[in-house]
């Protein structure tokens, strides 16, 4: 039996998929990807998370959200009950081999950067849209603005 939750407006399983492991580092392949998450839809999981934020050096940004759209495409099942919730306000830089995360909460950044993640993810608007983490260096009401213009937008649901 699956157990459902109301998340805001969407009706969704209580039990996500959070993607990050999949694409960040010691991630185990792109093919392992799309068969991890290919398995979690195929088990009744109707939500999955990313972010604008999960790559590994040397890879291109956004790995994780065009792993999404690519296990999504490719899936068989009813894709229109699948929920995706994705973050903008955090980057990804390196300290030698170290991993750092930068935060970003810039109202125009979040706008880039969630117009971005709508195309990675081959939607017109995306499902569920959040900060990732408050920027210090940014009054948090700036920052909700740059998220509900994209809500205003169309970008966001």
């Amino acid at each position: 039996m699956t157990l459902y939750r109301d998340l805001g407006p969407f009706h969704t399983t209580a039990i996500g998929h959070g993607e990050m492991p999949l694409t960040i580092e010691n991630n185990r392949g792109h093919a392992v990807g799309i068969e991890t998450l290919h398995a979690s839809l195929d088990a009744g999981c109707r939500h999955i998370d990313t972010a604008w934020a999960y790559y590994t050096p040397g890879e291109e940004e956004q790995t994780g959200e065009k792993l999404v759209r690519e296990a999504l495409d490719t899936w068989n099942g009813p894709r229109d009950e699948v929920l995706v919730a994705t973050k903008v306000g955090l980057r990804r830089a390196w300290d030698g081999d170290k991993p750092i995360w930068p935060r970003d909460g810039k109202p125009e950044h979040l706008i880039e950067y969630g117009k971005q993640s709508a195309q990675a993810l081959g939607v017109d608007a995306i499902d569920l849209l959040y900060l990732h983490r408050h920027d210090p260096e940014v009054p948090y009401e700036e920052s909700c603005e740059g998220i509900k213009a994209l809500l205003d937008q169309g970008v966001a649901k």
